[in-house]
């Protein structure tokens, strides 16, 4: 083979990637080689081979590459022969890699091609790979097989089909047992199934799918059953999956969901009076721990968005009411208000949903967060125009009232007899005074009553 050139020519190969300090302006594979009259074996097993230089009666050829027409000789060329035990990766790599070979010859024009005989040429056979296929050695093995098992809602699983099928076939599909549901219904009928976990089940039985039974083994051969992965996303299967691993002999979707004797409603609740979730103060320390190793309040809901999606948290309901204030409060600093509001908290949902999306997980509500606004974020001027208190302002100008100078309290109460007269909510001085319209008769009047009184 031919390497490169690469350093100084091209060095977007790999072999020049990741090169820093005093190697930096070297190819990562050593090449160009240097030239070398003679072979000399070296300490760790590969050979320096003999290379003459162009002078020397070595040999070259041009090449065009990008454009460019480059010269190649002796110190280009890629070879390496395996002498040593030291050589590990070319022992095992191409000693023993199996029946391949090239051939190559020159041929001339009109010359005929025996492709029957350049393949069984081509096909080589080493001593090791011959001996072993002389004593029928086995080439590969697997053992144990392992049988995917079903996993799905009651009433929602898979049926294939296709358009050619009628509607009577597609109805009989429906109809037929899944792995799952005849599972079910074999644990009430058989007391040793109804010791057996979900996943135990292939190790003596065999689902045969026309008749959709579980059938007992009848030699004693054995397999490993795997419930199919489900992400979290899709919480009810996944913790539907949980109880599957944890139950034994559940014969029917709402057995598997109860527990001493109670039915839950939801898979999740089951998981939870079962004590398979970690507890609500483990989170919430865990939480807390979080929020004080942290000033970052947008990596905080991150990590926490983090924690809902791969992690099997309880009821987040009371954690949230307990810590929301530290989880906006950087927004409520950025809406320059002094108190939080739900516009303030719903902010800070709205970030946790994002980073919950990409993380690959649901709606925050099913983790027990009040749900986000899924919509565009209230510019912060508007929300401080719906914020403020108007108990708290009426004592604030109660208490200032009494510092007006005579002049002011002209101004004063000049614009809230005008406020008062004409009845109107003083919003922002968007209201029509007499003689004019808009914000600018009102801030008109103001003036020339300032001009009035000097």
């Amino acid at each position: 083979m031919i390497h490169g050139p690469c350093k100084g020519f091209d060095e977007t190969n790999v072999c020049c990637q990741g090169k820093s300090g005093s190697g930096a302006d070297k190819c990562g594979k050593g090449f160009p080689k240097p030239c070398r009259s003679d072979l000399l074996f070296g300490n760790n097993g590969y050979p320096l081979y003999r290379r003459r230089a162009v002078g020397e009666g070595g040999h070259f050829f041009k090449k065009r590459i990008k454009g460019k027409t480059i010269t190649v000789d002796n110190a280009h060329f890629n070879v390496e022969c395996s002498n040593s035990i030291k050589c590990i990766a070319y022992v095992t790599r191409y000693v023993n890699k199996g029946c391949d070979r090239i051939l190559y010859s020159k041929m001339a024009e009109g010359d005929i091609v025996d492709e029957v005989k350049n393949y069984q040429e081509a096909c080589y056979v080493n001593a090791n790979e011959a001996t072993w296929k002389i004593f029928k050695f086995p080439i590969h093995k697997r053992f144990p097989a392992v049988v995917s098992l079903d996993l799905h809602i009651e009433g929602e699983n898979e049926v294939f089909y296709t358009a050619k099928q009628s509607e009577d076939e597609i109805k009989k599909k429906i109809s037929n047992e899944t792995q799952l549901t005849a599972f079910f219904k074999l644990c009430a009928q058989n007391k040793f199934v109804a010791g057996l976990f979900y996943h135990e089940m292939p190790n003596y039985f065999i689902f045969d799918k026309f008749t959709g039974r579980w059938v007992e083994r009848r030699n004693n051969t054995s397999s490993l059953g795997r419930i199919r992965a489900v992400t979290s996303k899709t919480v009810e299967l996944f913790y539907m999956r949980l109880l599957l691993t944890h139950r034994r002999g559940p014969t029917s979707f709402s057995d598997l969901r109860t527990v001493d004797g109670e039915l839950y409603s939801t898979y999740r609740e089951a998981v939870k009076a079962m004590g398979l979730l970690n507890g609500e103060d483990t989170w919430r320390q865990t939480t807390l721990e979080i929020i004080n190793h942290t000033n970052d309040r947008k990596q905080l809901r991150a990590t926490y968005a983090s924690m809902l999606v791969f992690s099997d948290l309880e009821d987040q309901t009371n954690i949230w009411e307990e810590t929301k204030d530290l989880f906006a409060s950087d927004f409520l600093h950025n809406s320059g208000l002094e108190e939080y509001s739900d516009e303030i908290y719903l902010d800070a949902l709205d970030d946790i949903q994002e980073n919950v999306w990409n993380c690959g997980g649901g709606q925050i509500s099913q983790y027990g967060l009040p749900p986000s606004r899924n919509r565009e974020k209230v510019i912060n001027a508007i929300r401080r125009e719906k914020s403020y208190n108007k108990a708290r302002l009426a004592e604030e100008i109660n208490e200032k009232n009494v510092l007006l100078n005579e002049k002011q309290r002209l101004c004063y109460d000049t614009v809230m007899n005008y406020i008062d007269g004409d009845k109107k909510e003083f919003n922002g001085f968007f209201l029509d005074a007499p003689g004019g319209t808009g914000k600018s008769s009102v801030l008109n009047m103001i003036l020339d009553t300032v001009r009035s009184t000097g």
